[in-house]
Order: C-alpha cells, then sequence, then structure tokens
C-alpha cells in the first residue's frame, strides 16, 4: 500500500515537472497555451496526490476502510485522467501547428486524448467499468503515444528550427 502511494504521488509530481520543463520551450510557441497546459498539469498533479492521500484510509483500522479508500481514491483518479485529456487538447495541437515533432505523433497524441476523455465520460457515467475492455480500447492509444513521445524526445528532441 505504501509503495502505491508513493508512486502515485511521484506520479503526480513527475507531471508537474514534465510541464515545467516543457514551459520554456511551449511559452515561446504561444505563451497563452503553455500556461494553460501548465496550469491543467499542476491541476493533475494536485489531483493524483489528492487519489494518493485517500488510500492512505485503508490504514485505519476498521473493516470497511479499503470500500472507503477505494470510493475516495477512484472519483479522484477518474479526476486526474479527464484533466489529463484537457492538457491534451492544449499540448498536441501545439506540437502539430508548428510541427516540433512529427505531425503523425502529435495527431496521434489529439486522438488519443480524445479517446480517453470519452473514456473517462463513459466511466462517469457508467457506461463501462474501469479496466474493461472497451476502458482499454478506448486508453490505450494515448498511453503508447506518450511513451512513444518521450523516446521520441528522448533521442530526438524538438524541431525547433519548424516552429519559427
Amino acid at each position: 500500500l505504501i509503495l502505491a502511494v508513493v508512486f502515485e504521488i511521484v506520479n503526480g509530481l513527475v507531471s508537474d515537472g514534465i510541464a515545467l520543463a516543457l514551459y520554456p520551450v511551449l511559452r515561446h510557441l504561444s505563451e497563452l497555451i503553455a500556461t494553460g497546459y501548465l496550469g491543467l498539469r499542476i491541476v493533475e498533479g494536485a489531483f493524483a496526490v489528492a487519489a494518493a492521500a485517500s488510500l492512505m484510509l485503508i490504514a485505519l483500522p476498521a473493516a470497511s476502510t479499503a470500500a472507503l479508500a477505494t470510493s475516495y481514491h477512484d472519483p479522484k483518479f477518474l479526476l486526474v485522467l479527464i484533466v489529463f485529456s484537457c492538457g491534451t487538447f492544449c499540448f498536441y495541437p501545439l506540437l502539430h501547428r508548428y510541427r516540433i515533432v512529427p505531425r503523425l505523433l502529435s495527431l496521434w497524441g489529439m486522438v488519443g486524448g480524445i479517446m480517453l476523455l470519452i473514456s473517462c465520460i463513459l466511466i462517469l457515467f457508467s457506461r463501462i467499468e474501469v479496466g474493461g475492455t472497451v476502458d482499454l480500447v478506448l486508453s490505450l492509444p494515448i498511453w503508447i503515444n506518450e511513451m512513444v513521445l518521450a523516446v521520441w524526445l528522448f533521442f530526438r528532441g524538438f524541431d525547433l528550427n519548424c516552429a519559427k
């Protein structure tokens, strides 16, 4: 349990750190969108830390605390995903417009962000189950895209010559 909480808190802080690291680059393209993206990632990180903190309820010595903890955690984590998908609506169009990564990668991110938001809304209205097949199919494209983007940026970085 402690390890899960630590990982979730680290995840929240890292999402803030990524946005802070990207802000100087993105603000040269559009200060308004870069600031919106940074703000959304900070909100995402705060929700992630709050979701992780709610898992600590399991440590309380009551029989129903596990169900109580997940009832607090799951809606907060759903908010994390909703805010993350809203952040993709700032980030990927900016990457696409200024062509600082391959267009396919930015288009993939935009479509994946929309699919994740659809999954979250369907979960919110109890139309699909968290972790079910439909959730997986709708969520997987953005998660794969995020990994591919990370590898791309690690090896190639942004093409800021296109952004001029």
